[in-house]
Formats: structure tokens, C-alpha cells, sequence
């Protein structure tokens, strides 16, 4: 079962008073956006190189086209203010990098991003007023797109300022979820009654608190990167979530990490457990519905031991 960002973050109700400690603060928020990364470089996920630094001096991108966010892209002063302070990953023909099971990281610097960041599902299309909106419109200026879906139906991060809160919206067209189903008390606010699906109907969770869980689950390996080219993410719920989670134990993680031979070894680690994997999976029952495989996932729980061990033996 995949584990979402909004499953261990409060719902926010109601915009904060500016200021308060529940407001966004810039620094604590870009803080908790470089602790992701490290995580990332740690794991050999993303490699340094290919993330872009703002500037060591200025602690901002000097490249950055500030008049254009600001003006044809209608983002507010403190939304550019923080995409400056921001890394980013360089985009690849072939490649882009999963920040989330479904989500890619966004790319300020790129102008392909940059044209989608203000309506990253074509959501204006489907507003009732889409003949006097488009998507360089659509977004309001204190909202920011974060990440990408990673197809039609993947899911967009989007950082609303006011509200210090993430909205993940799904699909296109997206359809808000419902109010008293998965989580979502029935008397939850619908700021836009008459477009029901506009996306600021979507529920708000609190963006420090995504951060944080999205950094304690990479450490409690609930989440494990799956490839060494930062394409995807594996669960704790799948077969090759086990089995990599298993691997980076042994490798110390988190406390004792030998990041040095995890990044030597993680490539073959990684295609090792999708053997294991495609393996296991050929052996299950299509009748079964799942049940044969929660049964092996239940005793390697009991007994981590029985994870098949897919690591190296240590160099002489």
C-alpha cells in the first residue's frame, strides 16, 4: 500500500494570521526542502551534480527570470522570493527526478516547467470561466507548483503561501475528494462552491509537517529508492521495498550509513531485488487477489530474516 505526503499531515482550516508561528516562514520551509535533498545525495537517488545550487553568495538563483514569474506568470513577490532559494534537479530528455511516487520534482530554471508551473494539470479548461482564464492565470499568486504530475494522472505539489499548506491534486480533469470520505471531516471549507472542481477546493495540509514525514519516511525505509537515476520509489508494502529496505540495513542505515559502498554497490542492489521480486510475483496466485503476497509480506515482518539478502559481499 503506497504511503501518501497527506496521510501524516494536519489539515489546515483556515489561513493563518501573518506572522503567527502557523504562518509561512521562507527560511524554515527552504531549510526542510534542502534536508529532502541531502536524503536524496545520500542515497545516491539524485546525484549532486546534476542539482542546480543557487548561489553560495547570495543564496539565490542570479539566472532566474524574476520579472517573468512575477509578471506574465502573475506569481506573487513572496512566491518568486522563495523558488529563488530553491534547488533544482536538471531536467533530461530521458529522465526526470521522483521527488514522490507520481510526483516530479519542478524546475524553475526550465523554461518547459516554467510554462506549465501555473496550471500543471490544465485545469483552467475545465473552469467555468475558461474563456476569460488560461494557464498562466489560473493558479493564484501565492500558490506554487512544487512538483509535477508524472503523467496525466500523476500528482501535483502545491504550495499555498498563505495558507502554509499543500494541496496534491490528482487527474485531469481532477476531481476534489469528497468531504467525509478518506480522511476529509464533511465540514471541511470549500472555498469555491460554485466551480466544484476548481483545484483550491482541494483539502490543505500543513507543508512543514509534509516535509518532515516525507524525510522520517525515507528514514524508517516505509519509502526506498528503486533505481540510481532518480526514477521511481518503492514501498515497504511492495516486495522490492522489502527487499531494498533489508539492503540498506545492512549498509548502516540511518545511524551508521556507509554511504561510500552504497553508492558503489545500490545499481546492482536494485536489479538483484527486482529478480527477487519478478520471482516472487510469477509464483502468486491471480485468484488469490493479493493474499499470498500481504501473506509473505506478514512474515517478513514477523521475521526480517527471511528477506531475501540481496547485498554484496564487502569488498577484500
Amino acid at each position: 500500500m503506497t504511503v501518501w505526503p497527506w496521510q501524516w499531515a494536519p489539515l489546515v482550516w483556515t489561513e493563518p494570521a501573518p506572522g503567527s508561528p502557523a504562518a509561512f516562514r521562507e527560511d524554515e520551509f527552504v531549510s526542510l526542502w534542502y534536508e529532502m535533498y541531502a536524503l536524496v545525495f545520500k542515497l545516491n537517488f539524485w546525484r549532486r551534480e546534476d542539482v542546480v545550487f543557487p548561489s553560495a553568495d547570495t543564496g539565490r538563483h542570479a539566472n532566474l527570470d524574476r520579472q517573468r514569474l512575477l509578471v506574465e506568470m502573475g506569481m506573487s513577490s513572496e512566491a518568486v522570493s522563495l523558488v529563488e532559494r530553491l534547488p533544482y534537479p536538471r531536467n533530461r530528455s530521458y529522465r526526470r527526478m521522483c521527488i514522490y511516487f507520481e510526483a516530479d520534482a519542478m524546475n524553475y530554471l526550465d523554461e518547459s516547467d516554467i510554462k506549465d508551473c501555473r496550471d500543471p494539470l490544465d485545469m483552467a479548461q475545465f473552469s467555468p470561466q475558461a474563456s476569460s482564464i488560461n494557464g498562466r492565470s489560473y493558479l493564484l499568486p501565492q500558490d506554487i507548483t512544487l512538483a509535477l504530475p508524472d503523467e496525466s494522472h500523476g500528482i501535483a505539489w502545491i504550495l499555498d503561501l498563505k495558507y502554509n499548506a499543500f494541496r496534491f491534486i490528482r487527474g485531469c480533469p481532477a476531481e476534489v475528494p469528497e468531504r467525509g470520505l478518506d480522511g476529509i471531516p464533511a465540514d471541511f471549507p470549500v472555498e469555491r462552491p460554485d466551480n466544484p472542481d476548481h483545484y483550491r477546493n482541494w483539502p490543505t495540509y500543513h507543508a512543514p509537517t509534509v516535509l518532515r514525514g516525507w524525510v522520517q519516511v525515507l528514514l524508517s525505509l516505509e519509502m526506498v529508492p528503486d533505481s540510481v537515476n532518480g526514477a521511481s520509489w518503492s514501498f515497504s508494502s511492495d516486495i522490492n521495498g522489502q527487499v531494498i529496505g533489508k539492503a540498506l540495513r545492512k549498509y548502516g542505515w540511518p545511524a551508521a550509513f556507509r554511504e561510500e559502498d552504497w553508492a558503489r554497490d545500490s545499481e546492482q542492489i536494485y536489479r538483484a531485488a527486482y529478480v527477487v521480486e519478478e520471482r516472487y510475483e510469477k509464483s502468486f496466485d491471480s485468484h488469490k487477489f493479493g493474499r499470498d503476497r500481504d501473506e509473505v509480506l506478514a512474515r517478513w515482518r514477523e521475521d526480517p530474516d527471511l528477506i531475501p539478502d540481496v547485498t554484496l559481499d564487502p569488498p577484500a
